[in-house]
């Protein structure tokens, strides 16, 4: 295919508010697919938490339309909404979500569509809206920000390129303890022409070309293993320089390298042979030591298989084997394909990498326990269940029952409170605050007994409280909030004061007392964990 570009308007940034901006747009049409790719860059510190900043681009010509996946970059509460509920507050087709403290910058756009003839002429429209909050009123920006022509860089098809390789041996001989090549030399003249017939039938296909040649030279185990190495290098090197002056390879394409003794070739010859003495011989080459000495050992050993040896192996290892590499490009059309189109950081797309892991996550109850308490070793309590079409409504039971003796039964410390609260959410952004934060009020009841004593004096009663309670609630993580919490109220209920004897067996009334209190009655500073019903059936946006 040949390559067509259409003219490009001057593309600008395209910005909202100077918040975020889109910019470094692509087009790109790649075989049967559409690419679109931008640089989207925004300020972290203009997102407010209750924000939500959406980047929409589409395809447009005045009769076709085509949505690419949606941006959404999230402040703090309107991020955690969006896990919490599983509300889809993204355009269509949903894209990802992103909170704005962790999305990395610039964020690296690049989606996918089929491609249709129509979008050769088509704009690209960038849709950038701000939802900004602000006492629970929205404020909204909603404009066309870009319409260009794009440039479509149409990639052609190509041949793919495969490597392949061609391994020979061949049976050059040489002159006693010399390593220069003589081609009239026993059958020197036909091993020579084979390495050539080999390289010419590479050559001879068009679609061949030779990549490299390397030469590995070896020398038969007879003799000093210091001469043969040097018979085996030099033999290597010549069959190389050989192959320069007479074939026409290019040197940079040939390599050499040599195994002084060819004892592998040995060891399978003998295995395979039919020696009287095979077995024992293969220890012998199988042991760790000196070469020459193995060699020795074997002649003096057996010297009817030696001779053997020497007459039907040794001359089979005197050999240099050489492997031909080539690339060639085959009959198979890969289709044209994008590497590079765009100058911008080497990053993959968020879209392909689903970077913001996002899950949704409706939280159905929640756990707490009051951090004051706690650290007054009072153990406490509380579980509480959002409900409503907006889940602005919960209702909590609490149970406090730190129950404590000590010092012989002089001293304690006994309370048992049960109690529950209706409560009302507010905050944030209507529709978009996160289930069981922002701010609240409630009311409550509760009930209980307790018994105070220090050193055989104290107090017994059952009480019973009712109120009202104001509070807020932060998100902490995916999973836990963090709540204030401040009640006032009345609490009443009969005092019976006593005095313990016979080492606190008995207690002594005293007199009793009926109590009425009106002032604060509660404070709190609790941690909350979200937990979701395993057994609710998936989906629904709420």
């Amino acid at each position: 295919m040949i390559a067509t570009l259409f003219a490009m308007s001057a593309a600008q940034p395209v910005r909202a508010e100077g918040m975020i901006a889109a910019d470094s747009i692509r087009l790109v049409r790649s075989g049967n697919a559409v690419q679109l790719i931008m640089r989207i860059d925004f300020d972290r510190k203009q997102v407010g938490k209750d924000d939500v900043l959406l980047v929409a681009p589409m395809l447009v010509t005045p009769a076709d339309t085509a949505c690419l996946p949606s941006v959404g970059i999230y402040g703090r509460n309107t991020y955690y909404y969006q896990v919490r509920s599983g509300s889809l507050q993204l355009q269509e087709p949903e894209g990802i979500r992103l909170r704005a403290k962790d999305a990395p910058l610039p964020v690296i756009y690049a989606a996918s569509l089929p491609y249709e003839p129509w979008m050769d002429f088509a704009s690209v429209y960038v849709r950038i809206s701000t939802d900004r909050v602000c006492d629970g009123v929205v404020e909204e920006t909603d404009k066309t920000l870009l319409t260009m022509q794009p440039e479509i860089v149409v990639t052609p098809d190509s041949y793919v390129t495969e490597q392949h390789a061609v391994d020979r041996r061949s049976y050059v001989d040489f002159v006693v303890n010399q390593t220069d090549i003589r081609r009239d030399y026993h059958d020197n003249a036909a091993e020579l022409d084979r390495i050539q017939h080999t390289i010419d039938s590479v050559r001879s296909d068009g679609r061949a070309s030779i990549t490299g040649i390397n030469i590995r030279g070896y020398a038969s185990p007879e003799g000093p293993y210091r001469n043969n190495a040097r018979l085996a290098k030099g033999r290597s090197q010549s069959l190389r320089q050989y192959m320069i002056d007479h074939f026409g390879i290019d040197p940079t394409h040939i390599t050499s390298d040599y195994e002084p003794e060819d004892w592998a070739g040995l060891r399978r010859y003998v295995a395979q042979s039919q020696l009287t003495h095979r077995d024992d011989i293969l220890r012998i080459i199988d042991t760790d030591g000196d070469p020459d000495a193995k060699l020795q050992r074997i002649k003096r050993s057996y010297p009817a298989d030696y001779r053997r040896i020497l007459r039907e192996a040794m001359p089979r290892l005197r050999h240099s084997d050489y492997r031909i590499d080539y690339r060639l490009s085959v009959d198979r059309v890969v289709p044209g394909r994008v590497d590079t189109i765009w100058a911008m950081p080497v990053a993959k797309s968020l879209l392909e990498e689903s970077p913001s892991g996002f899950v949704p996550f409706r939280p159905d109850w929640a756990l707490k326990t009051n951090l004051l308490f706690d650290a007054a070793l009072a153990l406490n309590l509380e579980i509480e269940v959002p409900f409503g079409s907006d889940r602005q409504w919960s209702a909590m039971v609490e149970d406090w029952f730190p129950w404590y003796v000590w010092h012989d039964n002089a001293r304690a410390t006994q309370l048992w409170t049960l109690g529950a609260e209706l409560r009302r959410w507010f905050g944030g952004c209507p529709g978009k605050r996160p289930a069981l934060t922002g701010h609240f009020v409630g009311l409550y009841a509760a009930g209980g007994k307790y018994d105070i004593e220090w050193n055989s004096t104290g107090d017994q009663s059952e009480f019973a409280s009712f109120g009202a309670t104001i509070g807020h609630s932060w998100v902490l993580a995916r999973h836990w909030n963090l709540e204030a919490s401040f009640s006032a109220g009345v609490l009443f209920g009969k005092r019976h004061h006593y005095k313990g004897r016979f080492d606190d067996t008995h207690l002594i009334w005293q007199y009793d007392k009926n109590d009425t209190y009106f002032g604060p009655t509660k404070l709190k500073l609790s941690l909350v964990w979200l937990l979701e019903n395993p057994f609710r059936k998936k989906g629904g946006t709420r």
